[in-house]
């Protein structure tokens, strides 16, 4: 699920710092925007996981008075995220930290002067760079990011129509290796994501409804057959708050009673 999740962040993250047109229903691995977390005065979520029929502290965000996470301590893995941000609010470092040691990589975003992201990069704690992300905005129509990890390269050809992102086309190693479309509703948010590779058959199409508060509701992967393969939903509170997140995976001919199930559950605690 997360790494799902983080690569629809990353294709919304760099939209928004292109056109700040998107205001994109998430927060890292869940579906907050600032606002509402500003608002309701939020100062820090625990998310239980249900397996088993047993519950279990997963994980813990802190937020600062602005809505920024400013911290996500992982008990499963044993390790947390402390992020900074500079006086644009924008992100600036993230440090992935295991417990009892000092740190074990961290990430660095750089801005240009329109506070667009220009350059995301990793080092482990020796000083390597082990990813790099550099940003080029062509015009207000075209961005290029070139991704670089190991000895690998990527690079993304950001295609946008009236300020929104439509399409990506992607190079791995110098190749042309398929590319990625998007379609939005009529409140701007993300429809419909579909990855299509070199022969033009869509590998993976994610479908995605948003409930009356413009909150992601529901979000649907299908597989290169158009099988549904996996599923997520999510509800709310009144103030919109996700207190509840369902996980369906391995589904078998888009029947649910065939899938893994587990959920997640959301508890607030206000300054």
């Amino acid at each position: 699920m997360k790494t799902e999740i983080k690569r629809v962040i990353g294709i919304l993250s760099i939209a928004m710092a292109t056109c700040f047109t998107l205001d994109a229903q998430y927060s890292s691995d869940h579906y907050h925007p600032k606002e509402i977390i500003r608002s309701e005065r939020i100062d820090s979520c625990l998310i239980y996981k249900y397996e088993d029929d047993s519950a279990s502290v997963f994980e813990k965000y802190v937020y600062d008075s602005l809505g920024n996470e400013i911290e996500v301590i992982h008990y499963e893995n044993k390790s947390r995220n402390v992020m900074h941000y500079n006086d644009s609010n924008l992100l600036v470092s993230d440090y992935l930290i295991p417990f009892n040691e000092q740190y074990f990589q961290k990430d660095t975003f750089i801005y240009n002067a329109k506070n667009q992201l220009i350059s995301n990069k990793t080092f482990e704690n020796t000083g390597r760079v082990s990813y790099e992300k550099t940003v080029y905005y062509i015009d207000s129509n075209i961005a290029t990011v070139e991704v670089k990890f190991g000895e690998s390269s990527l690079i993304y050809d950001y295609a946008y129509m009236n300020n929104m992102l439509y399409w990506i086309y992607k190079k791995f190693n110098g190749v042309e290796d398929g590319r990625e479309e998007l379609s939005y509703d009529e409140n701007g948010n993300l429809k419909s994501y579909k990855v299509i590779n070199q022969s033009r058959n869509i590998n993976v199409r994610h479908q995605y409804v948003y409930n009356e508060m413009n909150l992601l509701s529901d979000w649907k992967v299908y597989n290169k057959s158009g099988k549904l393969s996996q599923y997520y939903r999510y509800l709310y509170d009144e103030n919109g708050l996700l207190i509840l997140a369902e996980t369906y995976t391995g589904i078998k001919n888009d029947d649910l009673s065939t899938a893994s199930y587990h959920q997640d559950t959301y508890s607030y605690f206000r300054r």
